[in-house]
């Protein structure tokens, strides 16, 4: 119920930004939540992180294949420079 709640909001809220002529969404992600180890799985194992990417990418899909929306995929932690912070 909570993941079929969260698809129709995030519809929404895409399908709203493309009534608003929006071509382009940068939707950032927490590395720790796609990737808790570095060097290890995306997503990590538990059930915690497939459902964050889970949501993640079908925000991504819905945008881009139902949408047209281009999307910029990039990390919550990224500096200026595009580097990542953290444990790197």
């Amino acid at each position: 119920a909570d993941a079929a709640r969260l698809a129709g909001d995030l519809a929404r809220l895409i399908d709203d930004f493309a009534c608003k002529g929006i071509s382009t969404l940068r939707p950032l992600f927490a590395c720790e939540c796609m990737q808790p180890v570095l060097n290890g799985s995306i997503p990590g194992a538990g059930a915690n992180y497939q459902a964050y990417f889970n949501a993640y990418k079908m925000m991504v899909d819905y945008a881009t294949n139902t949408q047209g929306i281009g999307i910029i995929i990039e990390p919550w932690e990224a500096n200026s420079n595009n580097e990542i912070g953290g444990a790197l």
